[in-house]
């Protein structure tokens, strides 16, 4: 049934030198690095479901090591929240939290292991809780990646602290950096490719997992998982989520226990995004598609994306924008908004471009939309989105939405009375609200 949510008056204020670190209660907890076991596991295709995972010899486990960085009470989280303008989270405060970071292996595009990161937030309690794989939207700043911002305690940079506090509300919160952030900066980005970001976000979650056994090994009175599994994401993560949903699906059924997967305006059909943008005179974000268009160029080897995709300069400037320093609203601002002026004319014909890496572009985008006519989701999905979203417009979602029940998924589209940015929140407060008795 469609429901549509009002809108929520929530300001997201920053307050830098507004500071209470005082709560904060640094772990003396030392960095414990794991064996790397048989580098060929991590080399395997996947076709074969890493069955009993949990609870058994992790010496294949792609978790390379762990660092406990710090705990927040309560009280200090409520305090936090409130400083950001999120007081609606202090009822749902349950659990004091501790957050881990933890450094794992997964393959690159040329199967050779790289290390990435990524943060574990897990209550304080002796109980079992289900664990939220929980997926970042876009953010282009080396210093915004989860596990960097916590790290540093940088809590007004990025969202790692906002989605790490849903802990305090008993689920065990895993959220990966991503390819190119956080201990893989300088690899090649996965910007919204299905399947390296799903592989990404298995390994992670596998990591997670095997997190969990290190600490039940150390003391029993610490929290375990449930072996439940919610995947959950907004924008870039919304994707993210329906991605991993179909990898584990379709490959790693056996290993995980997936119950639901909760997902927010993302650009699930790359096509449609493409024609929304074909059709715009104007576009306010044109981070999205100058990162889609280097991550397609560097990761599948396009050579002559860029310029032929973007007219000069910024063909030649979009290379360096992206270089682990700038965020997206400061990459905005080194771009034009009319898309007439940053799109070449080869990128703007569309499909009637005799360009040979135009073409090639877009057989790839459609190869990296989701969902496929291959693929029945099995978990139920939850697919949220601003009506009145001109970043990722409601009709993406629409469109995934009918090719989910095509597909025979169990789904459900929910309009929310706000744009990218509103909606994000209400997405939460929904989430907060719809899984309090999980």
């Amino acid at each position: 049934m469609k429901k549509i949510l009002t809108t929520l008056s929530i300001l997201l204020v920053i307050l830098p030198g507004c500071e209470i670190h005082d709560n904060i209660q640094p772990s003396d907890t030392p960095i414990v690095s794991i064996a790397n076991g048989d580098e060929s596991y991590f080399k395997e295709t996947e076709q074969i479901a890493f069955s009993g995972y949990r609870g058994q010899d992790n010496h294949n486990s792609p978790l390379h090591s762990y660092d406990s960085l710090f705990s927040l009470s309560v009280s200090a989280l409520s305090q936090y929240m409130s400083l950001f303008g999120l007081d609606f989270m202090a009822s749902f405060l349950n659990y004091d939290l501790t957050i881990y970071k933890i450094e794992y292996k997964v393959p690159d595009r040329e199967n050779q292991l790289i290390t990435c990161s990524g943060i574990v937030s897990v209550p304080v309690a002796n109980d079992s809780f289900t664990v939220l794989g929980l997926f970042d939207g876009t953010f282009t700043s080396n210093d915004e990646a989860p596990s960097i911002s916590l790290s540093s305690y940088n809590f007004s940079t990025g969202n790692g602290l906002l989605l790490s506090t849903l802990a305090s509300a008993g689920y065990i919160v895993a959220i990966p950096d991503g390819i190119g952030f956080g201990s893989s900066v300088g690899e090649d980005y996965s910007y919204y490719k299905m399947d390296q970001m799903a592989r990404n976000n298995v390994n992670f979650l596998r990591a997670a997992n095997a997190l969990l056994d290190e600490l039940n090994a150390i003391s029993p009175f610490l929290p375990g998982s449930s072996d439940e599994l919610i995947l959950a994401g907004y924008s870039k993560g919304g994707y993210a989520a329906l991605a991993t949903q179909r990898r584990i699906e379709q490959r790693h059924s056996r290993e995980f226990n997936l119950v639901k997967t909760v997902c927010g305006a993302g650009a699930y059909d790359l096509v449609d995004m493409y024609d929304y943008l074909l059709g715009a005179e104007s576009y306010s974000d044109p981070c999205f598609p100058a990162f889609v268009g280097l991550s397609y160029s560097s990761y599948d080897g396009l050579e002559y994306l860029l310029p032929s995709m973007f007219q000069e300069p910024y063909d030649d400037l979009i290379p360096t924008l992206f270089d682990g320093s700038n965020t997206c609203d400061e990459i905005n601002a080194e771009l034009t908004t009319e898309l007439g002026q940053l799109f070449s004319v080869d990128f703007s014909n569309g499909y009637s471009s005799d360009n040979s890496v135009i073409n090639q572009f877009l057989q790839k985008l459609q190869r990296n939309t989701i969902p496929s006519k291959h693929w029945k989701p099995k978990a139920p999905i939850e697919l949220y989105h601003g009506i009145y979203d001109e970043i990722v417009p409601y009709d993406n979602s629409v469109v995934a939405y009918n090719a989910l029940v095509e597909n025979g998924a169990t789904a459900e589209l929910i309009p929310l009375e706000g744009d990218h940015a509103s909606s994000a929140y209400l997405l939460l407060l929904n989430f907060l609200i719809g899984n309090s008795a999980l």
